[in-house]
C-alpha cells in the first residue's frame, strides 16, 4: 500500500485508543452496580440500573456523531453541496471540478472553498454555485469520470452562463492517462456537453494546480503523477489558446 498510507494508519492510533478506552471505561463503569445489584438480587436497582447505561450509550453516540459530522463539515470531507437559487437578473457561474473546486479538507470549508470565495469577489450580480466533486476525472475512461457524477447533471441543468473548469489532476493516474492528444480530445468533448446545453455560454477553463507530492514508484496514496500534472497544465494552456477561451493560470 506504500509507506504513505502505513503512516496515516498510524497517525490514527492515538484516536483509536482514545475511542476504545473510552468505551471500555463506560462499559466498566456500568458493569459495577450492574454487578452489585444482582449480588443483593435486587431487581429493581438492576433494572434501573441497565435503562440508565443504555440512555446514557445512546446519549454519548449521538453526541460522538453530531461531533464528528460537524467536524467533518467544517473540513470539507462530507460531499455535502448547497446549491442556493440565483435570483432573477444573476449571472449564473458554474464552477466544475475535482476536490480542489470542493474545497476537500480545508478548514471552514463551507467560506473558503474557491467558489464562496469567487462569489464573495463578484458580488450579488453574481450568482456562484459550486460542482465540484472529489476525486473526478475529466476522461470519461478515468476510474471516476465527472461526467457519471450528480454534480455535472446539475451543472447542466444550472445552465450557467458561465463556466469555470478545472480537471486533469486525478487524470495523471496511471490507470486514466493515456497522452496529451487524448486528453485535449476529450476535453474537447467535455466543453461541447456545455456548449450543446447552452450555445452563448462562456468557458473559462484553469490548469490543475501544482502537484507536490513526492515523484516516487507508488506517488503515495493517492496515485497523483506530479510529472504527468505538468504535461496536463501545458495541454490545458495549449488547447485553451488554441481555442480563444479564456485561463486562469492555477499552476503558476
Amino acid at each position: 500500500v506504500g509507506d504513505a498510507a502505513l503512516a496515516a494508519v498510524g497517525t490514527t492510533w492515538s484516536l483509536y485508543f482514545f475511542t476504545i478506552g473510552f468505551v471500555q471505561g463506560s462499559c466498566a463503569g456500568f458493569c459495577i452496580p450492574l454487578a452489585q445489584s444482582i449480588g443483593a438480587k435486587d431487581a429493581v436497582e438492576f433494572k434501573r440500573y441497565f435503562w440508565n447505561g443504555v440512555w446514557v450509550c445512546i446519549v454519548m453516540a449521538v453526541v460522538v456523531a453530531v461531533v464528528a459530522f460537524c467536524i467533518f463539515y467544517f473540513l470539507g470531507l462530507t460531499g455535502i453541496h448547497h446549491h442556493s437559487e440565483p435570483k432573477e437578473g444573476q449571472i449564473k457561474v458554474a464552477c466544475v471540478g475535482d476536490s480542489i473546486t470542493y474545497g476537500h479538507g480545508i478548514s471552514n470549508w463551507e467560506k473558503n472553498n474557491y467558489p464562496a470565495q469567487l462569489q464573495g469577489i463578484l458580488g450579488d450580480d453574481y450568482h456562484v454555485a459550486n460542482f465540484g466533486h472529489s476525486a473526478r476525472t475529466l476522461s470519461p475512461d478515468g476510474d471516476r469520470p465527472y461526467i457519471e457524477s450528480e454534480q455535472y447533471r446539475l451543472s447542466l441543468e444550472y445552465d450557467a452562463d458561465i463556466v469555470v473548469i478545472m480537471l486533469g489532476t486525478n487524470d495523471s493516474k496511471p490507470a486514466n492517462w493515456v497522452d496529451e492528444e487524448d486528453f485535449i480530445k476529450k476535453y474537447d468533448d467535455f466543453i461541447n456537453s456545455y456548449k450543446e446545453n447552452n450555445p452563448d455560454v462562456k468557458i473559462i477553463l484553469c490548469t490543475p494546480a501544482k502537484c507536490y507530492l513526492p515523484v516516487k514508484d507508488n506517488y503515495g496514496d493517492l496515485d497523483i503523477r506530479s510529472e504527468v500534472v505538468d504535461v496536463i497544465k501545458d495541454a490545458t494552456y495549449t488547447y485553451a489558446t488554441t481555442k480563444g477561451y479564456n485561463l486562469v493560470d492555477i499552476y503558476a
